[in-house]
């Protein structure tokens, strides 16, 4: 039981910093495309909620779609990771746990 609680603990630890690594570089990426006269800093210092304050009015569109696009990879990552699993589970092979069913001979 202690190898499948760690199992599953160390795999959402990498998978969720794998996430936020492709998240932090595609929404760089993307504000330098939809964006460009914005500072990415200045975005992610003041966080999802909060950018609104910290761009010009006329940039928030294109933040918004940085953001989108950078949740899109995101999504992508997951979905791929999610396929490969789905794909090695089918050479895992099965195994019955279930005990045989012993009949008693009727007398």
């Amino acid at each position: 039981m202690s190898i499948l609680i760690f199992g599953q603990t160390i795999g959402g630890a990498i998978w969720l910093s794998a996430a936020e690594a492709t998240f932090s570089s595609g929404l760089t990426e993307s504000l330098s495309k939809y964006a460009p006269g914005v500072s990415p800093k200045a975005v992610v210092i003041a966080g999802a909620t909060h950018f609104r304050h910290a761009v010009p009015q006329d940039a928030v569109r294109g933040v918004i779609l940085a953001y989108n696009a950078a949740v899109s990879h995101v999504f992508y990552v997951s979905t791929g990771a999610a396929a490969a699993c789905f794909a090695f589970s089918w050479g895992m092979g099965w195994k019955s746990v279930k005990k045989a069913k012993s009949v008693a001979p009727e007398a």
